[in-house]
């Protein structure tokens, strides 16, 4: 994934094709992708504030094709902070956000 690859503090881990193993399974499903990567540095911080945060780890941007249309999404990290009671680390799950923001308008851009 050049765009993750380009930033050097970000670690790429796959690309999920969830229609291509739909389609080896004789299911349907229009062109869904999952990118998995991090930043070591957040998320380290992260998980060091709340263990149970590891569970939506690595980071995630879901690219979907509806309608002929494509779509970029994410989860944003400030639910992490609800769903695992995370009581500090506001700036990490800041950035964390921030990061999502960026790589996910670098992607958009990249596209074009």
């Amino acid at each position: 994934m050049e765009i993750i690859d380009s930033k050097e503090e970000l670690i790429f881990f796959e690309v999920v094709s969830h229609d291509g193993i739909a389609k080896e399974r004789g299911l349907k499903l229009p062109p869904t992708r999952s990118i998995l990567f991090e930043d070591p540095t957040l998320t380290t911080t992260l998980i060091n504030c709340q263990q149970t945060a590891a569970l939506d780890l690595p980071l995630e941007i879901i690219v979907w094709e509806e309608f002929g249309d494509v779509y970029l999404g994410f989860m944003d990290p400030k639910f992490m902070k609800r769903r695992f009671m995370i009581n500090e680390c506001d700036e990490t799950i800041q950035a964390l956000g921030d990061l999502m923001i960026r790589v996910t308008m670098d992607a958009i851009r990249e596209l074009k």
